[in-house]
């Protein structure tokens, strides 16, 4: 595990065979933020993959997909629903990644109806 900000760090564990990289932007709570896209473009150019959470940024305000990112999560508890009557989280990516995960929520269980709530997308 290396800091998102350390660059050199990440280089060198994608070189020895990591296959995701896994960000918070901006992070909660000393607000850093993460060059996304550079990360984007160092992980890929490996063959990894990028998650991100975008909770504290939420949808409204960053759009990672937009800037490559393989696989976005939220937690709809926090930003999204707002007043903690709802334990939730999104998760968006492409229909192979998100298959991925509905293999593991079938699994794991506990999770919402994705009957009109889920959405994949291509990224």
């Amino acid at each position: 595990m290396v800091g998102t900000t350390d660059t050199k760090a990440m280089e060198r564990e994608l070189e020895a065979g990591a296959n995701l990289v896994y960000l918070e932007s901006p992070t909660n709570p000393l607000l850093k933020l993460v060059d996304i896209k550079g990360t984007v473009e160092l992980a890929h150019s490996v063959g990894a993959k990028v998650m991100i959470d975008s909770t504290f940024a939420s949808p409204i305000n960053q759009n990672p997909i937009e800037m490559g990112v393989d696989v976005v999560v939220h937690s709809a508890t926090k930003y999204l629903n707002g007043h903690s009557d709802l334990i939730a989280g999104v998760v968006v990516g492409s229909k192979a990644d998100m298959d991925r995960v509905q293999e593991k929520r079938i699994v794991y269980g506990g999770s919402l109806d994705h009957w009109g709530l889920s959405c994949s997308c291509a990224a």
